[in-house]
């Protein structure tokens, strides 16, 4: 079981100043469904932001959506990674990344989706 988190993330910090005139804030944020930052750290939703990023990077989808920005409703896995500290032990950012790269490498109508099997 996951925790719903909401995750905007921008394909660089231009992007985000030129959209949206946010200067200096990285290259996006993660919210709880509830509209609050759902990392207390912000080294750890930092490096959350960059694995979705370099996925995103990885699978083409910023250039098959025509886009410089994405934001993404989805479900953090583990829930233990809103308990900041188990989030490093527990998962490397490898791990990560490949999960996002084979989801983000399927289709489901024009927009990319994968199913996996476990």
């Amino acid at each position: 079981m996951g925790s719903r988190a909401v995750v905007i993330v921008y394909r660089d910090e231009n992007v985000a100043a030129k959209r949206f005139g946010i200067v200096g804030e990285g290259i996006g944020i993660c919210y709880t469904r509830r509209g609050r930052r759902f990392f207390d750290d912000a080294q750890l939703e930092a490096q959350l932001l960059n694995i979705v990023r370099e996925a995103l990077e990885a699978s083409k989808l910023w250039d098959e959506l025509n886009t410089d920005w994405m934001c993404l409703d989805c479900e953090l896995m583990p829930w233990s990674a809103k308990a900041q500290e188990l989030h490093h032990y527990m998962h490397s950012a490898l791990q990560h990344l490949e999960s996002l790269q084979r989801l983000c490498s399927c289709r489901y109508g024009h927009h990319r989706i994968r199913k996996t099997q476990d």
